[in-house]
This record gives C-alpha cells, sequence and structure tokens, in this order.
C-alpha cells in the first residue's frame, strides 16, 4: 500500500491477455461500380480497338483505289436503274436521254424521306439522353455517357463535317443523273478526283448512306444484359443501310463508289472515336475485392 493525501490505494493486479497476431490481415476495398452495374455498361468492341481501326483505314484506301482504276464498275451499276428513251429533236447527235424512274415513285419517295430523318433523330435523341443522364452526376452514368459521345460524334464528325462539310462541297463530282452517260450535261468524274463541274452539294460521297452506316455505330450502345439481342439489332441496322444506299442508287444520285466510301468512312470515324474513349474511360477500373497486407 502506499499513502497519499492520507488515503491509501491498493495498486490493481497487471492481468496478461494473450493476443493472437494473424500473419496475413486481409482488408475489404470496395469497387469503384457494383458488379451488376459494370456489367451493364455497353461495350465499343470490336470497333474499340486498334486492329479495327488498321483494317478499315486500309479497306477505305483499297475502295478509293478500286473505283478510282476500275470507274466501269460504277458507270455499270449506275447503269442497272437507268431507263434510256429515244431522245427529242434539238439533241446532239449520240446523246443519252433517259431517266430513273424510281426516284418519281411516290412509295419509294416517301421511304426516302423516312430513311433521310431517322438517323438525325435518333442522333438527337442520344444527345438528350446523353445529357440527362450527365446531369445526373451518376458514375455509371458519366461512365456511359463517354461512350454515348463516342457514338454522337461520330455523326457530327463523319456526316456533318467531313462527308457534306468537306467531301460533297469540295470534290466536284456530278451526280449520274447530272452525266451525259445518264441524259445530263457534265462528263463522267471518276471516284476520288477532284472536279469543278459541280458547285455544291455533289456525288462525292453520300451524306445519307453515311448517316444510315451510323446506325450499327448506334447499336453498340445496347447494355450487356440485351447482348442476345445484338446480332438481330445489327441486322436491321445493316439492312437499313444497305436500303438506304440502293434506294441512292436507284434515283440516280450517287454511283456505288459513293456510298461504300461514305459507309466506311462513318465506320473509320467510330473505331477512332470509340478507341480513344476506351483508352480515356476503360470499360473496368474498379479496384479488386480483396487486399493482403502481410
Amino acid at each position: 500500500m502506499s499513502q497519499h493525501s492520507g488515503i491509501d490505494i491498493m495498486p490493481h493486479p497487471v492481468v496478461e491477455l494473450p493476443v493472437s497476431v494473424p500473419d496475413t490481415i486481409v482488408v475489404e476495398a470496395p469497387s469503384m461500380l457494383p458488379d451488376a452495374a459494370v456489367a451493364e455498361l455497353p461495350n465499343l468492341s470490336p470497333f474499340s480497338g486498334v486492329a479495327t481501326l488498321m483494317m478499315l483505314s486500309a479497306l477505305l484506301a483499297v475502295a478509293v483505289v478500286v473505283f478510282y482504276r476500275f470507274p466501269l464498275i460504277d458507270r455499270t451499276v449506275a447503269a442497272w436503274f437507268f431507263v434510256e428513251n429515244q431522245c427529242g429533236p434539238g439533241k446532239p447527235a449520240r446523246s443519252v436521254c433517259g431517266d430513273f424512274p424510281l426516284r418519281h415513285s411516290p412509295p419509294f419517295m416517301a421511304l426516302r424521306q423516312f430513311l433521310q430523318y431517322l438517323p438525325i433523330t435518333l442522333a438527337a435523341a442520344l444527345a438528350a439522353a446523353s445529357i440527362t443522364r450527365l446531369r445526373m452526376g451518376r458514375l455509371l452514368g458519366a461512365r456511359r455517357s463517354v461512350q454515348a459521345a463516342a457514338v454522337f460524334w461520330t455523326y457530327v464528325v463523319s456526316v456533318g463535317l467531313l462527308v457534306n462539310g468537306v467531301f460533297k462541297e469540295f470534290w466536284g463530282r456530278p451526280r449520274p443523273v447530272q452525266t451525259d452517260l445518264f441524259g445530263g450535261d457534265f462528263p463522267f468524274v471518276p471516284a476520288g478526283e477532284i472536279s469543278n463541274y459541280c458547285a455544291r452539294n455533289c456525288s462525292f460521297i453520300s451524306g445519307e448512306a453515311a448517316a444510315a452506316a451510323w446506325l450499327v455505330c448506334l447499336v453498340a450502345l445496347l447494355p450487356r444484359q440485351y447482348a442476345s439481342l445484338k446480332p438481330a439489332a445489327y441486322g436491321i441496322a445493316v439492312a437499313l443501310a444497305l436500303g438506304t444506299s440502293l434506294l441512292r442508287m436507284s434515283f440516280g444520285a450517287h454511283y456505288l463508289s459513293d456510298v461504300v466510301i461514305a459507309g466506311v468512312v462513318t465506320m473509320l470515324t467510330f473505331s477512332i472515336l470509340a478507341t480513344a474513349a476506351a483508352w480515356l474511360h476503360p470499360q473496368k477500373r474498379e479496384l479488386p475485392q480483396t487486399a493482403a497486407i502481410c
């Protein structure tokens, strides 16, 4: 006992308890996104890859060279839709007279209007949905919006800027219906060759075919839980793109090269932006579920 201010203080006995320290401590590290949420994210593959990008670049180069070197391809395919008629008086000798009759058909004209406005309507809807998702401020919404932005800006860059803003305005290729091969006044100009016969909104390359090809890019945004629907969706998108291209050729508005190159330009643009989106914002960036500290 010890004394302090007249008070006796009894010391407390010290009891030692055995402590077992494990060799390894396991710490749970939360992931950035739940597994279910990550599984819902769309997968832009195979468009978001360097291999696809290089393949589409090579395909574009090959298409331009082939159509330029073999212009008979364009002439032959355009002739399938042309109906030649006897020229009236006053026409020079050896003139070609006729028309592309489907361009005057009301059902085909209505179908063309529908296919023309379908992609731009869906692009506007995609932009509105992406802005709404970003305003919600959710991480999952932001990740989806990065991929949606790649699809939306594909439309803006390929259809709006490259096709309608550059190629159609500066290449000067007359449309089939404008050439002397099919009753027009201008000579035939091979694909890729720059001329001054057409002042604006010319044949090379097709804006509507480029926009229709964009529908294939839109299908890539389907979430992963709907992966079983993608083959059918891709089939519908390809059918719409082919239908649009055939319609433009049947109207005498474009050659085969115009629609083929336009489609490849759209897909190449999408591959570039999808690859950039995958690099800037990978699909999975969550931390490991468990971490061992030794």
